[in-house]
C-alpha cells in the first residue's frame, strides 16, 4: 500500500543534514578530515557493506552466480534500508523524516550503482 504524505513532488526531498545522518545511522561511520576548511565528510560504508554481505550469503541466486551480490551502493540501500523503515506506512523516506515536506531548490542525480559512501561524502 504505497501513501503519498507530501503532495507536491517539489516538497519530497531530504537536505543534506539529512542524508549525512541516515548514512551515520544506518550505513558506517562518518569521520571529518579536518586538512581543508570546512572540514569534508568521509563516509565509510562498514554497516552497509556487512548487511550487503549477510544478504548476499543468504541468497542462493547469489551463490549460484546467478544473481550480481549485492554492492554498496543505492540498490542495496534501498532493499536492505529503504524498504523496511518505509513497508509499514508505505511512504517514502523523505516524507517518513518530513512528513510536512521539505522545500527542494536542488535536485541531485547520481548513478545508482555509485559506492554511497562517495555519493553521500561529495
Amino acid at each position: 500500500n504505497v501513501q503519498v504524505f507530501v503532495k507536491e513532488p517539489e516538497r519530497r526531498g531530504m537536505n543534506a543534514g539529512q542524508l549525512e545522518a541516515f548514512f551515520d545511522a544506518f550505513c558506517g561511520d562518518v569521520i571529518y578530515e579536518e586538512l581543508e576548511e570546512p572540514p569534508k565528510p568521509l563516509c565509510l560504508p562498514t554497516t552497509l557493506c556487512q548487511l550487503c554481505v549477510h544478504a548476499n550469503r543468504k541468497d542462493e541466486k547469489v551463490r549460484d552466480r546467478s544473481k550480481r551480490p549485492r554492492e554498496t551502493n543505492l540498490y542495496a540501500v534501498t532493499e536492505l534500508i529503504i524498504i523496511p523503515k518505509t513497508k509499514a506506512k508505505g511512504v517514502s523516506y523523505s516524507e517518513l523524516v518530513n512528513p510536512g515536506g521539505l522545500q527542494v531548490d536542488y535536485f541531485i542525480s547520481h548513478h545508482w550503482a555509485e559506492d554511497f559512501g562517495e555519493f553521500v561524502q561529495s
